[in-house]
C-alpha cells in the first residue's frame, strides 16, 4: 500500500516537472517575440484603451483603441509610468499598457510638414499681393 502511494506521488512529481519544462519552453518562444519597449521621463506615449466598459458604444468597433499623447513624469519599478496631460494633468494611478508611437517624431514630421505649408502660402500671398500692385497701375 506504501509503496502505491509513493509510487503515485512520483508519477505526479513527474508530471508537474513536464509542466513546468512545458511553459518554459513556451515562456521561450514566446519572449523571442515580445520587443519590450522602455521611456524615459519626458518622452510623448499614447495609453491604451482597455476594451471592457471604458470604450464608447457609440462608434462600437471603430472607436479608437489609443488615448493620448500623454508626457511620462516618472518611471516606476519595472515598466509602470507616471503620466501627465499636455496641459499639466496629472492621471490619478500608474500605466504599463502604453504604447510609442513614436509620438515626438510624427509630431515633429507633421510640424515640419505644416511649417512648409505655412511658407509656401506666405509665399504665393506675396505674389499675389505683387501681382494686384502690377495690375492696378
Amino acid at each position: 500500500m506504501m509503496d502505491n502511494i509513493d509510487e503515485v506521488a512520483n508519477v505526479r512529481l513527474k508530471a508537474l516537472k513536464e509542466i513546468e519544462k512545458d511553459k518554459a519552453r513556451v515562456a521561450k518562444a514566446y519572449n523571442k517575440k515580445v520587443k519590450r519597449k522602455l521611456f524615459q521621463v519626458g518622452e510623448l506615449v499614447w495609453k491604451t484603451i482597455l476594451p471592457i466598459g471604458s470604450k464608447s458604444n457609440k462608434f462600437s468597433k471603430w472607436s479608437s483603441n489609443w488615448k493620448g499623447p500623454y508626457k511620462v513624469i516618472k518611471v516606476i519599478f519595472g515598466n509602470s509610468y507616471l503620466l501627465e496631460t499636455l496641459q499639466g494633468e496629472r492621471l490619478n494611478r500608474a500605466f504599463n499598457e502604453i504604447l510609442d508611437t513614436v509620438f515626438s517624431k510624427c509630431l515633429a514630421r507633421s510640424l515640419s510638414a505644416l511649417q512648409t505649408m505655412a511658407n509656401t502660402c506666405i509665399a504665393l500671398r506675396t505674389k499675389v499681393a505683387d501681382v494686384y500692385i502690377a495690375l492696378s497701375h
